[in-house]
């Protein structure tokens, strides 16, 4: 890992088997067994270094920690130092199936999987101080060790039973039917042991606790269940018929039910259907030499989507609580939480229509596909900043639209000759729009950690749409200020905001839409080529016309951080007339397009060179070894100013860059053998 001392190892082994018993039954199994190793450190450390004050040493002459009273972020590396995390896990996987042919043409398959996972992890911190140059204690300091153990035990399976039926009719009509049955569990539970008091010495030894003792104030508790438990339970039908081998044919039927919605809405009902027709088997197709394979294809299906999370339809829960009047104690209940009781799947459906073909030898090969893909009663959660009681919840928000155009096109000159090349890309142009809002009103989103949201999620807008003040420069000085509405407590030095509905007020009915983390395109190139031993590959994918919101470059949640360069280098100051960065401050600034940035860019995902060498003689075990050396990540090409244009998130919150975690580039060299 980036941070120090953060490193990851995994054991895995692997057996897979299939035995014929009969003509008519085979069996087989896939196994794997897995055992890793965790050393944790908390990746929100890099932001903490990246905004920390860089004028104090990290550690002093004497081995203590040091601190400034410059800043208030603290020191990271004591804290990185300091902090022992470590996890530790055993995982076996493994599925079991039989096929049977019951009669020519008709075979039973059935299969069971099991996913067992147990992870142990201990978290302790010492006691520690940091120390200001004075020698006085900072306030970054722990006074009391903790130790903190915990394991989780979670089993998942599978078990899926279908026939399938094929029977060819004459020499024109192929069909093949397969019915099924699948059934699903996650489950498992979790047991927690804690100790806080600074009875624990740092000793790695004394750091596993076995969840029974109460020795030394240790307090333990099990939940069960844990994490996102469920059940599912699916029936399907499946058909696919051929007529001549060119007019093709395909549905299927499924009925699937969820544990975690609500009894009323458990079940859902989706189905698909596709038709297709192989052009180059027509006879009209026959005598030319330029199309070696086309085909035509259509379809129109809904599927269902079920991820939410255990109790997400229950009733609104309430915890306990009681006030004293006098003497007289009155008992009464909080609200903590809203539940949406009428929770129900999210339908997605897309029709798509496309276009299959080789050309030229099979040297020119793509494909086109136009896609209409919507998403009803889609499943997100909420946010809730004006209630005072949780902070979000889970319904079905929202229809959003999806429509746009797939191309794909490679080319390759053949297998043969000293010289072998192929060339593929690919470009996908999306258009995003929120149909309609179930919930009724838009959905504010974006949160920055500091009371302010970034986002606002409306019909007609991309989903996740940036909402935000559009900036008119900077205020020079008071009468400028005096001359032009504003917001509350605005000095010299700060943006001057648009009153874009001219009402004389600045407020958020100022805001504007300033574009989406949706990109509209999204394009990738993979190349290879060789040359008698030698082999070259490239591998390119990137997006354009997209936003992101460069938050880390102004929220400052009211403490003394350190700066970036380009807002330090450039700030205003009485009489610099500067109109690009604000004045030095050290609170947060009103969300304005001065943070949202071009999010398109190119990366250069992977290069691999590599020569093959080969082994002459006949007894010689090995047939050949290529050495090869490969970059992944090697480059970005961005106008984006912060770490990383790609940042993903929830889908109304997404393009945010407010913790920094930078993205690593690898370089490898190795070897691949072959034997005879």
């Amino acid at each position: 890992g980036t941070l120090i001392d953060n490193n990851y190892q995994r054991l895995t082994i692997r057996l897979n088997h299939e035995l014929t018993i009969s003509k008519k039954l085979k069996v087989g199994n896939n196994l794997a067994y897995s055992h890793y190793i965790s050393n944790n450190k908390p990746y929100g450390l890099f932001t903490t270094a990246y905004i920390a004050a860089p004028l104090f040493n990290a550690k002093n002459a004497d081995g203590t920690w040091g601190n400034t009273e410059k800043s208030n972020v603290g020191n990271p590396l004591a804290t990185l130092k300091e902090l022992n995390d470590r996890s530790y896990g055993d995982r076996a996987t493994g599925s079991l199936w039989g096929e049977y042919q019951i009669i020519k043409g008709l075979s039973f398959r059935s299969s069971f999987g099991i996913d067992l996972e147990q992870n142990n992890g201990w978290v302790y911190v010492p006691v520690y101080a940091t120390y200001l140059p004075s020698g006085q204690l900072a306030g970054q300091q722990n006074e009391k060790s903790d130790l903190r153990f915990n394991r989780d035990s979670i089993y998942h399976w599978t078990w899926d039973n279908f026939f399938t039926y094929e029977k060819k009719f004459g020499t024109a009509h192929n069909l093949k039917l397969t019915a099924g049955h699948t059934a699903e569990r996650r489950d498992g539970w979790s047991q927690v042991a804690n100790i806080n008091n600074g009875n624990i010495i740092n000793d790695k030894t004394t750091w596993q606790l076995n969840f029974t003792d109460t020795a030394r104030g240790q307090v333990n508790e099990q939940r069960r269940p844990i994490g996102n438990y469920f059940r599912r339970e699916s029936y399907f039908l499946r058909a696919n018929y051929g007529y001549l081998d060119k007019y093709l044919l395909s549905a299927t039927y499924r009925r699937d039910g969820n544990s975690n919605f609500p009894t009323t809405n458990r079940w859902g009902n989706f189905y698909s259907v596709g038709l297709g027709w192989i052009v180059t088997s027509e006879s009209f197709m026959k005598n030319q030499k330029i199309v070696d394979f086309l085909k035509l294809r259509s379809s129109y299906g809904e599927v269902g989507n079920d991820v939410v999370a255990p109790g997400s339809f229950d009733l609104i829960p309430t915890l306990d609580n009681f006030a004293y009047f006098g003497t007289n104690r009155i008992n009464g209940a909080t609200i903590t939480g809203i539940r949406d009781p009428n929770l129900q799947w999210e339908v997605v459906k897309e029709f798509d229509f496309g276009v299959e073909f080789k050309a030229l030898n099979g040297h020119l090969t793509g494909e086109i596909d136009y896609y209409h893909k919507k998403a009803t009663k889609a499943l997100y959660r909420i946010p809730l900043p004006s209630l005072g009681f949780g902070n979000e919840f889970i319904t079905n928000a929202a229809d959003i639209l999806n429509e746009g155009l797939e191309l794909s096109l490679g080319w390759n000159n053949g297998t043969t000759g000293n010289i072998r090349y192929s060339v593929r890309g690919n470009i996908t142009f999306n258009k995003n729009r929120v149909e309609s809002i179930g919930a009724g009103q838009a959905i504010v989103d974006g949160g920055l950690g500091n009371g302010t949201t970034s986002t606002k999620t409306s019909v007609g807008q991309s989903i996740g749409e940036f909402w935000v003040y559009k900036t008119n420069g900077i205020f020079q000085d008071a009468a400028e200020i005096a001359a032009y509405p504003r917001l509350d407590n605005t000095q010299p030095g700060d943006f001057r905001l648009d009153d874009t509905n001219n009402d004389g007020v600045i407020n958020e009915d100022d805001k504007v839409f300033a574009g989406s983390y949706q990109p509209k395109l999204f394009y990738g190139l993979n190349a290879t080529v060789s040359w008698k031993q030698f082999d070259f590959s490239i591998d390119i994918f990137g997006n354009a016309g997209n936003k992101v919101y460069n938050a880390k470059k102004g929220v400052r949640f009211g403490g003394n951080y350190n700066a970036e360069f380009d807002v330090a280098k450039n700030y205003w100051q009485p009489g610099s007339n500067n109109n690009v960065n604000p004045r030095a401050f050290n609170g947060s600034t009103a969300v304005s397009d001065y943070f949202v940035e071009s999010g398109s860019f190119l990366r250069i995902n992977n290069l691999t060179a590599g020569y093959t060498f080969k082994i002459k003689g006949e007894h010689n075990p090995l047939q050949s070894f290529r050495f090869y050396a490969s970059a992944q990540n090697p480059f970005i090409f961005t106008k984006y100013t912060g770490f990383t244009p790609e940042l993903p998130g929830t889908p109304t919150a997404s393009g945010i860059e407010l913790n920094i975690y930078p993205i690593a580039a690898t370089y490898m060299v190795g070897v691949n053998l072959q034997l005879k």
